[in-house]
């Protein structure tokens, strides 16, 4: 049987309607603010660049795919695949070619028009067969399901059951006499950050742990997409030693660079003040020795990325000299 049940998770990651409202007051670099309104001002850009390899198998045949090797995922991230990975899913698509989706997955969305059927398995034995993958108990039939003719495929292994892509392969049926095994290694696929040469404004702090971040009057995510604050579930607050302008290329590796870190569930929020924020030590406020950086994310989202990403500095700290836009 064919299964023809939409995507219900990844489709749903694409960007909907804003969650608007009026922010607090603006931040002020010689007072710093208490109550600080996050502005689409404040926030980084993201624009991803995707590159992902195809793999020929034999059409109409059971196959087998392998990912037990996989030691990094997209952004380069260590990865053990025994243990980081929690969905591996095949999807068909239909009137759509592997470069125009691509394109949609790399503006952070996915067209749920475009899926024509997709199926799962448990990713972590480190492989499945194509007849072990299946949807609502419905095993995914080589002969019928994995034919070149409905379009192309895509494996898409997840540390979410809702999102969080950490690796990808397209799969091309081919002759039948083609491979009858695809591994899903390092270089599958590679996702590079954009490097965008000015950073947003800085939010100015006032000082203590009692300062509140709103982010009530932001409008956009990181992708310029409207922003869908009701899908937040956690805000982060990393101390780093980057410059401020090398933060857009790095925003996938915040795990690895942070000095310092701390967080906070916002699931249902538009506000959090500093001092609610868990860390290895209390947090009393941001100083001029580092750079600091809050995050929001999503655990539902397509990509492993910041929702929204902004710039902390204390009251009083010198302002940055951007250089100009390259265009």
């Amino acid at each position: 049987m064919r299964a023809t049940v939409l995507i219900p998770a990844l489709a749903a990651c694409s960007p909907g309607a804003a969650d608007t409202g009026d922010g607090p007051g603006t931040s002020d670099a010689r007072q710093g603010c208490r109550s600080c309104a996050i502005r689409d001002a404040h926030s980084y850009s993201i624009e991803l660049r995707l590159q992902v390899q195809r793999a020929p198998l034999a059409v109409g045949r059971d196959a087998t795919l392998r990912w037990s090797e996989l030691g990094h995922d997209i952004f380069g991230r260590p990865l053990d695949p025994r243990t980081d990975l929690v969905s591996a899913t095949l999807f068909h698509f239909h009137d759509l070619d592997p470069g125009a989706l691509l394109a949609d997955l790399s503006e952070n969305r996915l067209r749920q028009e475009t899926v024509g059927a997709f199926w799962s398995c448990d990713p972590q034995g480190g492989a499945c067969a194509l007849s072990s993958f299946s949807i609502l108990g419905h095993a995914l039939i080589p002969s019928t399901d994995f034919v070149d003719e409905l379009g192309p495929y895509l494996l898409v292994l997840s540390s979410g059951r809702d999102g969080g892509i950490r690796s990808m392969i397209f799969l091309d049926p081919g002759p039948i006499g083609g491979p009858s095994t695809a591994r899903v290694l390092d270089g599958s696929a590679h996702a590079q950050i954009l490097p965008d040469l000015s950073p947003p404004d800085a939010l100015f702090l006032a000082s203590g742990p009692e300062v509140e971040l709103d982010w009530s009057a932001l409008s956009l995510d990181a992708w310029g997409d409207p922003l869908q604050a009701s899908r937040l579930d956690r805000l982060r607050l990393d101390r780093l030693a980057l410059d401020p302008v090398e933060i857009g290329t790095h925003l996938a590796e915040l795990e690895s660079l942070s000095q310092e870190s701390w967080e906070a569930p916002i699931a249902g929020r538009s506000a959090l003040r500093l001092g609610e924020l868990q860390g290895e030590t209390p947090l009393l406020g941001v100083d001029a020795e580092s750079t600091w950086l809050a995050t929001a994310w999503c655990d539902t989202c397509l990509f492993d990325l910041p929702v929204f990403a902004v710039l902390l500095r204390p009251a009083s700290a010198p302002q940055l000299r951007h250089p100009a836009r390259v265009q």
